[in-house]
């Protein structure tokens, strides 16, 4: 007989993860956030972009 596994599995690990904003110094958390922050304006903006040239492409 088959067993269905479960679509969403239980952690076999339930050990905490450690903090990664603690180990990294000011000047590196600084670096993270503004490469995250660019990089999601990019995606936001080139999906927006994509929009409107769509909308032009309709009419």
């Amino acid at each position: 007989m088959q067993r269905q596994l479960a679509f969403w599995p239980a952690p076999q690990n339930t050990s905490q993860k450690p903090p990664i904003w603690d180990n990294l110094n000011p000047q590196h958390r600084a670096t993270l956030i503004t490469s995250l922050a660019r990089l999601i304006s990019k995606t936001v903006q080139s999906k927006d972009l994509s929009e409107i040239q769509e909308d032009k492409h309709d009419q």
